[in-house]
């Protein structure tokens, strides 16, 4: 009888109200679940979660040819700008990209929120929702951080060949 006490206190119930009335369902821990569930310590996932971001950092920083492009493409449409100014625009621009993947890595080394927990429970995947959160936050750090990247070569490439262009 202890024992039911104790399982019935550890639950919790969660209520949804969507347009078409009120679901209710339970939600069990995730990372300490016992009988039958994964058990996924702390340690193990905030080092998942830090091996995450960095890849995704050596990824963002690697120049590849869509590194190239997509640094052509943002060349491109500065000058479609006056020219004076294209160059503030693009370091708006690598700003922006840079704190959007900045925030993402700080997102990603965090536990997940509770309303991805709860849908993941729902869907009866409550353990990975942990391991899904810093993989899906990291594809975004490795993108914006791809696109700050290029953005600051195309900044690079614009001051040397505007040093060119005033020595001719």
């Amino acid at each position: 009888m202890r024992q039911d006490a104790a399982v019935a206190s550890r639950r919790r119930y969660c209520h949804l109200s969507p347009v078409c009335g009120r679901f209710r369902y339970r939600i069990d821990p995730v990372i300490n679940r016992s009988g039958g569930g994964v058990n996924l310590s702390s340690a193990k996932v905030s080092l998942f979660a830090w091996s995450c971001v960095l890849v995704a950092v050596g990824l963002a920083l690697t120049i590849s040819q869509s590194t190239h492009l997509t640094a052509i493409v943002m060349l491109r449409a500065s000058h479609f700008k006056r020219h004076a100014a294209s160059k503030p625009a693009l370091m708006m621009v690598v700003v922006q990209f840079g704190l959007a993947a900045i925030l993402l890595s700080i997102l990603a080394i965090r536990r997940p929120p509770h309303p991805i927990v709860v849908i993941a429970e729902m869907f009866g995947v409550g353990s990975s929702a942990s391991l899904a959160w810093p993989a899906l936050m990291s594809l975004g750090v490795a993108g914006f951080g791809a696109t700050a990247y290029a953005g600051v070569k195309v900044i690079e490439l614009s001051n040397h060949n505007g040093a060119t262009n005033d020595r001719n």
